[in-house]
């Protein structure tokens, strides 16, 4: 199966956990970033639809970055946008599957009510809904409030490794048509006459270009358009600090990497892009901290802006949503994750190892899955990451 999978930081992190487990019988087209507003996924899918609706299914995760940062700080607004966003996942002519992580207290939580809202809009799109909330996750799941760790996530993605190799959708219809869509997408390095300043940022997760500000470049759009959000990458730590001028308001960019991130201020029409000037603090995006600016540089990627004198209209692509039985996770999390929360000697890993290699011959699922509960007690063991390949490899040849 080909998955898409776009999501935040859970997913980032996952690729050591749950998508690499999905990766031993999947195809998987990984399009997450961390700490990003769900505009970033909007931006995705209108820059890559036809990649995405190339594929099985597109699992989404979005709303726990949501609850914990953008609701407080964007409002009404953001509500607003997300009820556009979800009429664009109606409209993608693939299955869908919200992913809903787990959060510590999530019922208890000061943006509950938005959460089950998500669950409503879900269903009235057409959409699949994963919620890990139901497990009610106790504390040995969670690496912090809102991350679970990387044996809860690799365990996760073995249980649904195997439920979306069995036939879990029935076939799309492909009428699904965004017809008119208000979110603009403005790539910077498209159109331009010299690539002089245009460079490419790669690292495991993304390779993308981008254009680094070094004089006032002007963006001439409509009136009507709002500045929504805009991508960027950063150096590590200590090669400079990022900002720029945004007709004249001057912000930081915080974060090592690629990020797309959120405006904490309103913009409409045509805008100025300038570099800074050494030896200033500035105020990062959303407060995260002040930006002491020595040897500035500003490398941005896109623009995301919001015409608000066009809507939004779609034709709803018809699929039948698919609901998941967790009983199976529930027992995996409580019989196999508990135990192994404490430590497990080295010495016992290498015994399980060695029985699986001695069963291969005769029970290839045996040492199947022995090795993939190796694989997540000891992530970085080459010669238990070589075994499991193999076994992988083996089983998609008998099927």
């Amino acid at each position: 199966m080909k998955i898409a999978i776009l999501g935040t930081s859970n997913s980032v992190s996952g690729e050591n956990g749950y998508i690499k487990s999905l990766r031993e019988q999947h195809q998987i087209i990984q399009l997450s970033v961390g700490r990003v507003p769900f505009f970033y996924h909007i931006k995705t899918i209108l820059t890559n639809i036809e990649l995405i609706e190339s594929c099985d299914v597109l699992i989404i995760d979005h709303y726990i970055n949501d609850i914990n940062f953008y609701l407080d700080r964007l409002g009404s607004s953001y509500r607003g946008y997300c009820l556009d966003f979800y009429k664009i996942l109606g409209a993608i002519n693939t299955n869908v599957i919200n992913l809903f992580f787990p959060v510590k207290n999530i019922y208890r939580h000061k943006h509950y009510k938005y959460f089950t809202e998500l669950l409503v809009l879900s269903e009235k799109h057409n959409i699949s809904v994963l919620n890990l909330n139901k497990l009610e996750c106790q504390d040995f799941i969670f690496k912090d409030e809102i991350h679970i760790t990387h044996h809860a996530s690799y365990l996760f993605g073995l249980w649904f490794s195997e439920l979306l190799s069995s036939s879990l959708f029935s076939e799309t219809v492909k009428k699904g048509v965004i017809l008119n869509c208000p979110f603009k997408v403005n790539v910077l390095t498209d159109n331009l006459k010299t690539e002089d300043n245009v460079d490419l940022f790669s690292n495991s997760l993304i390779s993308i270009k981008f254009l680094e500000i070094k004089s006032d470049i002007t963006v001439n759009v409509s009136n009507d358009y709002k500045l929504l959000s805009v991508g960027f990458v950063n150096l590590k730590s200590g090669v400079g600090c990022s900002g720029l001028a945004i007709n004249n308001i001057k912000v930081g960019l915080e974060g090592i990497g690629y990020y797309h991130e959120a405006i904490d201020f309103e913009l409409y029409g045509k805008l100025k892009l300038s570099s800074l000037k050494t030896n200033q603090n500035i105020r990062n995006l959303f407060d995260r901290g002040d930006n002491k600016l020595i040897e500035p540089y500003s490398m941005l990627t896109e623009l995301l802006f919001f015409d608000k004198s066009s809507g939004l209209k779609t034709i709803q692509e018809i699929r039948s949503p698919c609901t998941f039985d967790l009983s199976k996770l529930h027992f995996m999390f409580d019989k196999l994750l508990m135990p192994m929360s404490k430590k497990i000697s080295n010495n016992t890993i290498d015994r399980l190892r060695d029985l699986a290699i001695e069963n291969e011959a005769n029970d290839l699922e045996f040492s199947h899955d022995i090795m993939s509960i190796l694989n997540f007690l000891r992530p970085s063991g080459h010669f238990i990451n070589k075994k499991l390949f193999q076994y992988s490899s083996l089983n998609k040849n008998k099927s």
